[in-house]
């Protein structure tokens, strides 16, 4: 099973926790939303879910991909 890292921004630093998540044997998929990269279908194969932060702001506005990560994040919530 993997963990999905969903990513806001280039400079979301999560190297480190990439590294120590592969040092304890877990497998990670990276999503970079902020590039248009699509979430996954569903939650087969997907054993947790990170949401990192960004530098997007209410004033800047909502970006296109935040009600469907939102709906994305219920979803795994739902299913524990």
């Amino acid at each position: 099973m993997a963990i999905v890292i969903l990513q806001h921004a280039d400079e979301t630093g999560v190297e480190r926790l990439g590294r120590t998540l592969r040092d304890y044997g877990h497998r990670l998929r990276f999503i970079h939303l902020h590039h248009g990269e699509s979430l996954p279908p569903d939650l087969d194969d997907v054993d947790a879910v990170i949401s990192c932060g960004g530098p997007q702001s209410v004033a800047d506005g909502q970006p296109d991909w935040l009600e469907d990560e939102a709906a994305y994040l219920r979803v795994a919530h739902e299913a524990e």
